[in-house]
C-alpha cells in the first residue's frame, strides 16, 4: 500500500511539471505533439498515442498486428528457403530530442528511441523448399519481450492538424528467445544468418498522427 501511495504521489508531481514545461515548450522547436494514429511497417499494422513529457521527451504506446504472410516464391530447392511472419503485440516507448532548441529542420526533427515490447505472436518461420498443406518448418524463432532501441524523424507535416513520422528500431531479445524445431524440440537460438538473424527484431514503420 505504502508503494502504491508512493507511484501515485511520483505520477502526481510528474504530471504537475508536464503541465508548466508543455505550456514553456516552444512548438517550432518541438518533434513532438499529444496524438493518435495509426502504423504501417515491418511489425504489422496498428495503432498509436503519443504525449509529449517536458521539452525534449515524449511517451508512446501502441499496439500491433500482422497477420500470417508468406515471403518467397514457392518451390524451389534447398538454397531457396521460404519464410512466414506472424507478429502481434503491444509497445511502449520513450522518446528524447537531443537537438531541442536548436534552429535547423533536422533539430527539430530527429529523436531517439528507448522502449520495450511485449509480443502475444513474434515469429519467423523457415520452410526449406514450398509452402505446402503439412509442411512443417525447419525453425521457429519467437520471443515475447525485448528492449528497444531505435532513432527516428517526426514532426514532418502533412496538414494543418496532420503529421508524419519514421521510426527505425531493433528489439533486442533476451532469454526468452527460443527456437523451436520439428521434433518438438526447444533450445537456445543457433540461427545466425541472414536474413533470420536482422528480420527477427528490426523494426522499421511509418506513423501517420492526428496532432491535437
Amino acid at each position: 500500500m505504502k508503494t502504491l501511495k508512493t507511484l501515485v504521489l511520483i505520477a502526481g508531481i510528474v504530471l504537475a511539471s508536464t503541465t508548466i514545461s508543455n505550456a514553456q515548450m516552444l512548438k517550432e522547436y518541438s518533434a513532438f505533439h499529444r496524438s493518435v494514429g495509426l502504423t504501417l511497417g515491418s511489425y504489422g499494422i496498428g495503432v498509436e498515442g503519443s504525449y509529449p513529457v517536458g521539452q525534449t521527451f515524449n511517451l508512446r504506446a501502441g499496439a500491433t498486428v500482422f497477420p500470417p504472410i508468406k515471403l518467397g516464391k514457392p518451390g524451389g530447392s534447398a538454397n531457396s528457403p521460404k519464410y512466414e511472419f506472424n507478429r502481434a503485440g503491444v509497445t511502449f516507448m520513450v522518446d528524447w530530442q537531443p537537438l531541442y532548441g536548436r534552429e535547423s529542420e533536422f533539430a527539430s526533427k530527429w529523436f531517439v528511441t528507448v522502449g520495450a515490447g511485449y509480443f502475444f505472436k513474434n515469429e519467423l518461420s523457415n520452410y526449406k523448399k514450398a509452402f505446402r498443406n503439412g509442411e512443417v518448418p525447419q525453425y521457429v524463432i519467437y520471443f515475447n519481450q525485448a528492449p528497444y532501441l531505435g532513432t527516428g524523424l517526426a514532426n514532418l507535416v502533412l496538414g494543418e492538424r496532420l503529421g508524419l513520422s519514421l521510426n527505425a528500431g531493433y528489439y533486442f531479445a533476451h532469454s526468452k528467445e527460443q527456437i523451436s524445431k520439428p521434433n518438438g524440440a526447444i533450445q537456445k537460438p543457433e540461427v545466425d544468418k541472414f536474413p533470420a538473424v536482422i528480420v527477427k527484431g528490426l523494426d522499421l514503420h511509418a506513423a501517420i498522427s492526428y496532432n491535437f
